[in-house]
């Protein structure tokens, strides 16, 4: 009987429950590895630190600013620093890069653009003409929360949907589990 008892835990194994969870963990995968993707591609657009208008003046007035990128709709400026300025002790924490495309050094927040342009214009006075800003100006569109705001309660209600199928078949287990399983 034991040959027998072998045989039907066998066949029991191989019809378990968990094989619909365990095929089911490539998708994760799949999803988890895109995500990486993403953020080491440098598509996430994170900068590495926060700064006032006044050290960005001292930065402009210094000659370590290569360029500034002013994101209109989002009304922030992201600011790189020259390669060579980045060995200073004051950039030792910004001196991380993307992937692929270098990120931004620093972001800050410029109110309106207006105020911005004049701000600049006055700095730009102040200092040598080799020296001076001339900001490159974007405007982007945030595709990644609209498709989240889609897919999070697709894979929700996916996710809800399976649980009660899987309670209702017996899989789930606990009293009355098979109720429809006539």
């Amino acid at each position: 009987m034991s040959a027998d008892n072998e045989q039907q835990n066998k066949k029991g194994e191989n019809n378990s429950p968990n094989k619909f969870s365990i095929k089911s963990y490539w998708i994760y995968g799949i999803i988890v590895v895109f995500l990486l993707g993403l953020y080491l591609l440098g598509v996430s657009g994170v900068s590495n630190e926060p700064i006032s208008y006044g050290r960005f003046s001292q930065m402009v007035k210094d000659g370590d600013i290569e360029k500034v990128v002013v994101v209109v709709n989002k009304k922030e400026a992201s600011v790189y620093i020259k390669s060579e300025r980045l060995s200073q002790d004051k950039y030792k924490d910004a001196n991380q890069t993307g992937f692929i495309s270098p990120k931004p050094h620093f972001l800050f927040n410029i109110g309106s653009v207006e105020v911005f342009n004049e701000k600049l214009d006055e700095l730009n006075e102040e200092i040598e003409a080799d020296l001076a800003i001339d900001p490159i100006y974007e405007e982007r569109e945030n595709w990644l929360g609209p498709v989240l705001s889609w897919v999070i309660p697709i894979l929700i209600l996916v996710a809800i949907w399976i649980f009660i199928l899987r309670r209702v078949s017996g899989t789930g287990g606990g009293a009355g589990a098979q109720i429809f399983n006539i």
